[in-house]
């Protein structure tokens, strides 16, 4: 073996041939999982309990998979809108909400793309009950009065929840009240004017267990909502 083929041609081709596994491993990793035939029935089953006003936890321990899935999620077409005024709100846990975000700058970030659609008509019923929660910091009980109007006006709302449980690092939201309004919203109503999408890294049953190491109160009530979950789909 020549002099340049053992110190120059090798180790060229070993670092192409690492560059190419990156690439590979980067394309795996992030090729949105929604596209993977065995994952129809599963994504289908999503949208047709957003369809129905339930609400749904996605869990398993790949971030990228569970993003690629709300993301899909946050498409206003793949849903059957012709019965109701559909909106699509989506929160990042771990890059929207701060550590020290409060109840009320919470909801005002989870609402805005409601608020929005709402000003458009500043004089509607749902326009005044939207300003009399967010000027009353959107308290659980505005938030009831809130729920009830969309519902009266066939709204639907869908908030996308990614990376739920960054919640156990705010203490402002890792609280009965705030997780006591999240169960309101969605299942004061069937069908439910909102639809709470959440992933997960971990069960609801550990989560539920951390959350009560962290506060010492129990929340099995609160996360009863979730009943219809896809484990295992990341």
């Amino acid at each position: 073996m020549t002099f340049f083929t053992m110190h120059f041609l090798l180790p060229l081709l070993a670092i192409l041939a690492g560059i190419f596994i990156v690439i590979i491993i980067y394309h795996f990793l992030t090729k949105p999982i929604y596209l993977s035939a065995w994952r129809e029935r599963e994504i289908r089953r999503l949208v047709q309990q957003v369809e129905t006003g339930q609400s749904a936890a996605i869990i398993g321990v790949f971030s990228p998979e569970k993003s690629a899935v709300l993301d899909y999620l946050r498409n206003e077409k793949i849903y059957d809108t012709q019965s109701c005024k559909l909106v699509l709100s989506y929160l990042d846990i771990s890059d929207t909400i701060e550590k020290e975000c409060t109840l009320a700058q919470f909801w005002q970030y989870a609402l805005e793309p409601l608020q929005k659609e709402i000003a458009k008509n500043t004089n509607s019923v749902l326009s005044k009950i939207y300003q009399s929660c967010q000027e009353n910091n959107f308290s659980n009980l505005f938030l009831e009065k809130l729920i009830e109007q969309m519902k009266q006006d066939n709204w639907q709302l869908v908030l996308l929840i990614n990376r739920f449980e960054g919640l156990l690092h705010r203490p402002n939201l890792n609280q009965p009240d705030f997780f006591g309004g999240l169960r309101l919203l969605a299942s004061s109503h069937y069908p439910s004017p909102i639809s709470v999408i959440i992933s997960l890294n971990q069960s609801i049953t550990q989560f539920h267990k951390d959350t009560i190491k962290s506060n010492r109160f129990t929340l099995s009530q609160f996360f009863g909502v979730w009943r219809n979950y896809i484990r295992g789909i990341i």
